[in-house]
């Protein structure tokens, strides 16, 4: 007999999850209050061919992991400094990127979804990632704006499950 799996008491639900954005400049993690919603695509790059018996094979040749999230777009994602120093903002991101030379500006997220289970336990999912794309949607009479930041996840720090919120 089976042993049951993947039961809906043990549902991740999103509403309940929100992303954490680490501050190198403080030594701090910032949750964005007005969070929309967030993804990670975990993504192995291979390579397919046969062996010397003819059998299929596929070798890992990499992985194009990505993130994306989205949120409503606040003006604490923007520093007043001509020269931005907190790492968490649009502002030193786009500093970077429209520097001589331009640099891709990397920051640590950790992804945080809350179990429907009777202990509350938390799922956490940390990695290091670079800012490849930040759509600033700008649409007159659609009320507040939306921000999408997205690109190419480095590292993976981890992703487990835990009793307790970060």
């Amino acid at each position: 007999m089976a042993t049951l799996f993947n039961q809906s008491s043990d549902l991740i639900e999103n509403y309940k999850g929100h992303i954490e954005i680490f501050d190198t400049n403080d030594s701090l993690w910032y949750k964005p209050d007005k969070m929309l919603d967030w993804s990670v695509s975990t993504i192995v790059d291979t390579e397919k061919h046969y062996s010397t018996n003819g059998a299929k094979k596929k070798t890992i040749t990499g992985n194009s992991s990505v993130y994306e999230f989205r949120l409503k777009r606040t003006a604490d994602f923007y520093e007043t400094l001509s020269t931005p120093v907190e790492t968490k903002t649009i502002s030193y991101w786009k500093s970077l990127v429209y520097a001589t030379p331009p640099t891709l500006p990397q920051i640590t997220l950790r992804g945080v979804s809350e179990s429907n289970a009777a202990t509350n336990e938390f799922i956490v999912d940390q990695f290091v990632a670079t800012v490849e794309n930040i759509d600033e949607p700008r649409e007159e009479g659609k009320g507040a704006e939306e921000i999408i930041v997205s690109g190419e996840i480095i590292s993976h720090t981890s992703q487990k499950r835990q009793a307790a919120a970060p």
